[in-house]
């Protein structure tokens, strides 16, 4: 069998080793991104639905304080 060398000079392995860190640099940056979506999803969600608690505990208390007045208000 033949052997071959390839010898690499110092320039092809430092644009490898810039290639490298690229790549990892866009995958990093591509993993924060989708986190920070992630959160901001998350906060997101957790405030509409503090919205509504707080709607729908407006609405019962309204309903509650109709209630009360109206089983009282002898005059209608």
């Amino acid at each position: 069998m033949m052997s071959i060398k390839i010898r690499r000079r110092r320039g092809d392995i430092f644009i490898e080793e810039v290639l490298l860190i690229a790549i990892s640099m866009a995958v990093l940056v591509a993993l924060v991104s989708l986190i920070s979506g992630l959160f901001g999803n998350a906060v997101t969600g957790i405030t509409h639905l503090q919205g509504s608690v707080n709607n729908a505990l407006s609405g019962f208390v309204n309903d509650l304080q109709r209630v009360v007045s109206n089983a009282f208000n002898f005059t209608s």
